[in-house]
């Protein structure tokens, strides 16, 4: 098993279809737009992408599936979701699960990046 750091995003996307690829890459350079200060960490073991916020520590994870891909709060229950976008039904996490590149609107999805920000920052 690879540990962090050895896998690539284009490692693990491999074997994905172009749906989920193209999916995984649209979060990824949102995710990375938003917090541009965040660290980037491939996870092998989890099959997913981390980012932690130099401040906050861990925001959000994004998880490519066999159909979607999903972006990942670990304090999602705690967030404010007046789209109700997020889905889960755990007493923390939650996830948006996106098919194509703006099937939810980005500004949707920054909101709730801004808020897992501030979140872990309190």
């Amino acid at each position: 098993m690879s540990a962090p750091g050895d896998l690539t995003v284009k490692d693990l996307l491999q074997g994905h279809t172009i749906n989920v690829v193209t999916a995984a890459l649209w979060l990824r350079d949102l995710v990375r737009s938003t917090i541009p200060d965040a660290s980037e960490t491939v996870w092998p073991g989890w099959h997913g992408i981390g980012y932690r916020h130099p401040e906050a520590g861990y925001v959000c994870g994004i998880f490519p599936h066999e159909s979607n891909v999903k972006l990942f709060f670990e304090y999602g229950a705690d967030l404010p979701d007046p789209a109700h976008i997020l889905t889960g039904s755990g007493r923390r996490g939650r996830s948006v699960a996106i098919d194509h590149p703006d099937q939810v609107p980005p500004a949707r999805i920054i909101d709730l990046i801004d808020a897992a920000i501030d979140h872990r920052r309190a």
